[in-house]
């Protein structure tokens, strides 16, 4: 955490960009120590979703991914492996190789580790992510508040130029900051600030800008979770459908191979036989003539008085 004071190792360069670094390696770093409070996950590599830390610097997603790819860059946090989407692990890095560089700051280490809030050094670094600072007085009045703090010269450490320390200073002394006697007074006087509207004819306050700032990040976060259980939920449903037909398709094929195909159907043998002489004599009864072919196992088919034929066939083989 108190890098942010100390003499920079890797390149960190000037200007906004970098401030915005600083200021996103010190939310890490709060929410490391809040992790390995007493009552915390114990987990030193805290996810970051980009959502939630651009709300608390009151910044955009872009800006709070590029100043976190800054930080990385010059050695102020490291990513712990890969994930799908914007949140990644980070964990802060080189405290052990720059000993010597925080042995000046050994009590406000041991202060933070406590989590001293009566040190005013540690109220105004976990100031980072008060509303006040990212909704109303910026980032620079915040860093002036810790160079204060740590005793430091920020056109030293941070190479600001003059006209931003004056403006800085401006913000910090117009909402009594300056005056602050310890922690607790600081964060009254910080809370104070961010009650009060921003602008000279009034406004919203910077405690409802960033209310209002995390309340759309909430509502955009249970979208993309509806969003992706839909996805999910579709995903889920046509693979179970490629599996019904999967084993619908085996059913099927296996049947037919274990199912005889159906003998085929032949035609019943027909023939004519030849009337008795004297049947159209005896009044051509083809009733009777039906029965007698019937006890032979024959059915009449068609009947040929003239030509004296009958042609029969076996049962089932004459037309319906």
């Amino acid at each position: 955490m108190s890098r942010c004071g100390s003499p920079p190792g890797p390149p960190l360069g000037r200007g906004a960009g970098a401030d915005g670094a600083r200021q996103a390696s010190v939310i890490v770093g709060g929410w490391v120590l809040d992790n390995l409070a007493d009552d915390g996950s114990a987990v030193d590599a805290p996810l970051v979703p980009l959502p939630r830390l651009a709300v608390v610097m009151g910044t955009t997603i872009d800006a709070a991914r590029a100043a976190m790819r800054r930080a990385v860059a010059a050695g102020l946090v490291g990513q712990v492996g890969h994930r799908r989407g914007s949140a990644q692990a980070y964990r802060l890095l080189h405290a052990a190789e720059r000993e010597a560089d925080l042995a000046p700051y050994a009590a406000l280490v041991t202060a933070l580790a406590d989590d001293d809030q009566t040190d005013l050094a540690v109220a105004a670094i976990r100031a980072s992510c008060h509303p006040a600072v990212g909704y109303g007085l910026g980032r620079r009045a915040w860093m002036l508040l810790v160079a204060d703090a740590l005793e430091l010269d920020p056109r030293t450490a941070w190479r600001w130029p003059a006209a931003a320390i004056r403006r800085a200073r401006a913000a910090v002394q117009a909402s009594g900051l300056d005056r602050a006697v310890d922690g607790p007074d600081l964060v009254a006087r910080l809370t104070a600030a961010a009650r009060r509207p921003t602008g000279p004819d009034g406004g919203t306050t910077p405690e409802v800008l960033a209310a209002e700032a995390e309340a759309v990040r909430r509502v955009k976060a249970t979208a993309r979770r509806e969003a992706v259980l839909e996805v999910r939920a579709a995903r889920d449903a046509a693979r179970a459908e490629r599996t019904e037909a999967s084993r619908t398709a085996r059913v099927a094929k296996a049947r037919r191979a274990t199912t005889p195909a159906p003998a085929p159907r032949t035609t019943p043998a027909r023939r004519t036989l030849r009337l008795p002489a004297d049947w159209v004599a005896r009044g051509g009864d083809e009733a009777q003539l039906r029965a007698a072919l019937a006890r032979r196992g024959l059915e009449v088919v068609e009947v040929d008085a003239a030509a004296g034929t009958v042609v029969a066939g076996e049962r089932g083989s004459a037309p319906s």
